[in-house]
């Protein structure tokens, strides 16, 4: 045992209750812990609790000199790898192996020799969380024993006479693990989720549920994802628009683009920690949360709320750590108070609220204004803000942003900016990018003389911000209003 000898010794252990609802989260944090202490990199770490690295998210070509290396733990399981090119050797997911093995021995963690998975070109094809990856042939997706039995499961649940609600819901559900991997598959269910859901259903709809999964059967060799696809070089954007809209092809980045790719890259390595809430209304798809990145920091909270569940998606896959409201009518006292107290260090509250359009905008007829039942939750906004000044002013410093299209009624506009004490300004990002769409920004700070490169000009209703950086090669269709442009 390596102790001192002539001793009798006694082996104990202990165990965390799992009644406890926070035990495997314990657990978790020790593994965690005892890895990142261990100088192993927090920045290629697989976790919910924190974005992917960045060369998981689209900048292949620089993670050829940056590395290309990740590791995962879950409670006492590890795995580390590395994507390799066809003449590289494995060094980045071996080194993080070693240094998980040299932080588990100096805290006296047995690791078991037989449960290891590696040899010394490492391992090729893996079995994590019921995903099989290959290397051998870039795919991932369920594992040939798994699918085997799902299809076996499937055709046995097809040979009964009469479909069992509780079985369908077995069956279903395993094949919604393995269409996980192949998403566009979800779109063979559609009468087995109208099946489970009623309580009474007819025989035409029971065979069109036999249908649906005798259409995952046939579908079962196509349910992998290639990883070795190519990536589109070509991007496209589209936007609500009365009078433009725009095309545009680029084939290689601009000046402008090269230097926001380096900072980017810098930021998610060396990210400065700012002691700042951010709570975002109406949040969207995290254009706010965007903001901070762009910048280079990290703030000590995010908090989103958004009611629609595609766009809370988005923005839980690229800001795992924010935290996710629904209904920003539901924000109250107290729940203000618990934000607080989870981020204690917290010296300023930024506000950000791009409240609903519908009843503003130009595009809609007989549009109600702040009447309408959607825009009129602008209103919302006005009383968190007073909320969070009554609360937080003076120990905590409030600022706030708030905007919308410019093309709403004057007499909301007046409104707005009565309620907010602000006068607007009045901004376009056509100044910079082929896209004509004007917008009325309300904030808590003063943009003159902030920023170099600003005209600022008084007008009756707002303050018109122009940052004039135009696109290059724009050829504007004067009966569409569309602006085509193109990179050489």
């Amino acid at each position: 045992m390596g102790l001192s000898p002539g001793k009798s010794y006694a082996l104990s252990c202990t165990v965390l209750p799992m009644g406890w609802l926070s035990s495997v989260s314990i657990m978790q944090e020790i593994s965690e812990n005892l890895l990142l202490s261990h100088s192993i990199s927090r920045e290629s770490q697989l976790s919910r609790s924190q974005p992917l690295p960045l060369w998981m998210v689209g900048l292949l070509k620089e993670a050829r000199h940056s590395g290309r290396s990740w590791w995962h733990v879950y409670l006492d399981n590890f795995a580390a790898g590395q994507i390799l090119g066809d003449t590289e050797e494995l060094v980045g997911g071996e080194l993080l192996h070693q240094l998980a093995e040299e932080a588990w021995a100096s805290a006296n963690v047995i690791s078991a020799e037989k449960k290891r998975k590696k040899t010394k070109k490492g391992v090729s094809q893996a079995e994590k969380l019921g995903a099989f990856i290959s290397g051998e042939t870039n795919t991932i997706g369920p594992s040939s024993s798994r699918l085997v039995k799902v299809i076996q499961a499937t055709l046995w649940l097809l040979g009964r006479p009469h479909l069992s609600k509780k079985l369908l819901q077995v069956v279903a559900g395993r094949w919604i693990h393995i269409l996980q991997f192949r998403r566009p598959g979800m779109s063979h269910f559609e009468a087995v989720w109208e099946f489970i859901g009623k309580k009474h259903f007819s025989a035409e709809l029971a065979w069109k549920v036999r249908r649906e999964l005798f259409a995952c059967i046939s579908a079962a060799p196509l349910l992998h994802t290639y990883l070795g696809a190519s990536i589109s070089q070509v991007a496209t954007a589209s936007d609500a628009s009365m009078t433009g809209g725009a095309v545009r092809i680029s084939r290689h980045l601009t000046t402008e683009g090269k230097d926001y790719l380096h900072t980017a890259i810098n930021a998610v390595a060396d990210r400065a920690e700012i002691p700042v809430l951010v709570k975002s209304l109406f949040n969207g798809i995290g254009g706010s949360f965007r903001c901070y990145d762009i910048l280079g920091v990290s703030p000590a909270g995010l908090v989103s709320f958004e009611i629609q569940r595609p766009a809370n998606r988005v923005s839980g896959r690229r800001w795992p750590h924010s935290l996710q409201y629904g209904d920003v009518r539901d924000f109250n006292e107290k729940l203000l108070f618990d934000l607080l107290l989870k981020f204690p260090p917290v010296q300023e509250v930024h506000l950000w609220s791009g409240f609903p359009c519908v009843d503003l905008s130009s595009a809609k007829a007989g549009r109600k204004g702040l009447q309408g039942d959607q825009s009129s939750l602008f209103y919302e906004a006005v009383r968190i803000l007073k909320m969070l000044t009554r609360h937080c002013v003076p120990l905590i410093t409030v600022k706030y942003v708030t905007e919308n299209v410019a093309s709403m009624p004057k007499e909301d506009l007046t409104e707005i900016s009565e309620e907010l004490g602000e006068t607007p300004y009045h901004l376009n990002c056509s100044d910079a990018v082929a896209m004509n769409r004007p917008r009325l920004c309300w904030t808590s700070e003063s943009l003159e003389n902030a920023v170099e490169g600003l005209t600022l000009t008084q007008e009756q209703y707002w303050v018109r911000l122009e940052a004039l950086n135009p696109s290059p090669n724009c050829q504007y269709h004067p009966t569409t209003s569309l602006c085509f442009e193109t990179f050489n």
